[in-house]
Order: C-alpha cells, then sequence, then structure tokens
C-alpha cells in the first residue's frame, strides 16, 4: 500500500558555501547563498521511495496535494495507488514466463509510449476515456497506420484488464472500453505479381529451388517459417506444410500450429 504522506523538502544542488573566515555558512543561510529546488516525495506501491523536482515550493506542493488526493481517494475505495511508471516496472516483473518475450515487450513499449504522453507519474486509476484518446490522436500524427493505432488500443485494454485483477483500478473502469476501433482499408498490397514470380522461377538452377520457389509462393509462408521448415513439417500423403513455432534452439514452443494445405 503507497504511504499516505507526500511530502515537500528542499534539495540543495551545490555544496555547502563557505564564509569569508572560511569556516561552512551556518544551515540558516544556506537558502539565499546556496542553489536548490524543491522535492515531492513518497512511497509507491512497490516500497519504493519516488520523487519529483520542481522550480518552486508552489509548484512542489501543488503536486503534492493532487498526489496526495489521488493515494486517498485510491485508500477510500479500496484500491491501491501506483503511477504509471511503477506500474510497467512491476508488469515487466510479474509478466516473465507468462508472455512470450515479443508480447511483453510490445506491452512494456505500449506502456512508455502512453506513460511519454500522459506522463510516468501519472496515476492509473485517474486514466479516462479522453486519455487514450489523447494518446492515440498523438500516435496517429506521428504517420502511422490505424491498424497500428488499433493494435495499440487493444494492448491497453488487456493491460488495463489486468490492472483491474490486480486490484489498482475498479471493475468496469477499464478506459479503453468504449472507444471505437478505428476503419482500416481492405485493399491488400500486392507484393509478388505472378509474372514476376515467373522470371524469379525461371532462373531457378534445378528442380529442388524450383520446389522450393513455388511452395514458399503457393503456401504464402512468412521468411522465418520458410527457413525453420523441416521434413517432419510436411505431410506428402495429406499434402499439407504445418508450420510451428520454435525457439532459437530449434525446439518447439508450445502454441497454436498453423497448417496449409498444398492440394
Amino acid at each position: 500500500m503507497a504511504n499516505m504522506k507526500v511530502g515537500v523538502y528542499r534539495k540543495y544542488l551545490e555544496p555547502v558555501p563557505m564564509g569569508s573566515s572560511g569556516q561552512p555558512l551556518p544551515k540558516n543561510a544556506w537558502p539565499k547563498k546556496r542553489r536548490s529546488c524543491w522535492v515531492a516525495r513518497w512511497f509507491g506501491a512497490d516500497g519504493k521511495r519516488h520523487s519529483r523536482s520542481f522550480k518552486t515550493k508552489i509548484d512542489a506542493q501543488s503536486f503534492a496535494a493532487q498526489k496526495q488526493l489521488q493515494i486517498q481517494n485510491a485508500q477510500t475505495a479500496g484500491l491501491v495507488d501506483i503511477s504509471l511508471q511503477e506500474f510497467c516496472s512491476e508488469h515487466k516483473q510479474l509478466m516473465q514466463g507468462s508472455l512470450a518475450p515479443r508480447t511483453l515487450a510490445l506491452h512494456l513499449a505500449t506502456l512508455g509510449l502512453l506513460a511519454k504522453s500522459l506522463g510516468s507519474d501519472r496515476s492509473l486509476a485517474g486514466i479516462a476515456i479522453r486519455d487514450i484518446e489523447k494518446f492515440r490522436a498523438g500516435r496517429l500524427a506521428t504517420g502511422i497506420a490505424a491498424s497500428t493505432a488499433n493494435k495499440d488500443l487493444k494492448v491497453l485494454k488487456r493491460i488495463f484488464n489486468l490492472a483491474i485483477l490486480r486490484g489498482y483500478l475498479p471493475k468496469g473502469s477499464n478506459p479503453c472500453d468504449g472507444l471505437p476501433i478505428l476503419k482500416v482499408g481492405s485493399v491488400r498490397q500486392m507484393y509478388i505479381c505472378p509474372e514476376e514470380f515467373a522470371v524469379i522461377y525461371s532462373h531457378a538452377p534445378d528442380s529442388f529451388w524450383r520446389a522450393l520457389l513455388a511452395t514458399f509462393y503457393t503456401a504464402g509462408l512468412r521468411l522465418r517459417e520458410a527457413t525453420n521448415l523441416t521434413w517432419q513439417d510436411i505431410d506428402f500423403e495429406a499434402g499439407q506444410l504445418h508450420v510451428t513455432r520454435r525457439k532459437a534452439a530449434g525446439l518447439f514452443r508450445p502454441g497454436r500450429p498453423r497448417t496449409i494445405r498444398c492440394g
């Protein structure tokens, strides 16, 4: 549980100044003679102390009051207040082994983009639908495709559902719920037409390469799927290819295989 107290303290940025006598100045003379800033400090849900620096005491006190209110509201609702930064660190630890490495990397990258948009100190419980809309609008402004923005939304929806299960958000408060998916055009890019493939096929040196090219082209295999094929993946009697995920060492990894009929 996060600490109820959010404190504001002065932080000195320079060594203790010396007086004309060569002795350190007394502490009551430091504010005028020693460069400083103001820091808001609190303990997060992970038990670690967090802080944020400000140029003025008023700014630090304003932030501390908002953070204090977030913590109190969360505890009143029986929840744990946690920031985006804290949740990202916890999510990385809890999901090790539960998600595929690439999926976990995608979760963390999306959380990082959200934290960059809203602020890493933003309370998870304070994120609303309009914040997700702001995040998506900012992503689209960078030139990403609508399908990529939809993928971001699906990832965030899954992450916020996990946050609900962990007690950081009340049930039914996923900020991604109700946000419509963007329409994506149905036109598919033609990577290689039959005429272009025929030219490539005509340059195959022997029957082995012709069979290989025909298999890759007609089955629509991805590059890594094609390079990881073994003879055991080919069912000649049924005319099928079985595409299964593998680790780098060549061992099978649990997952749903993709079967392609070649007849």
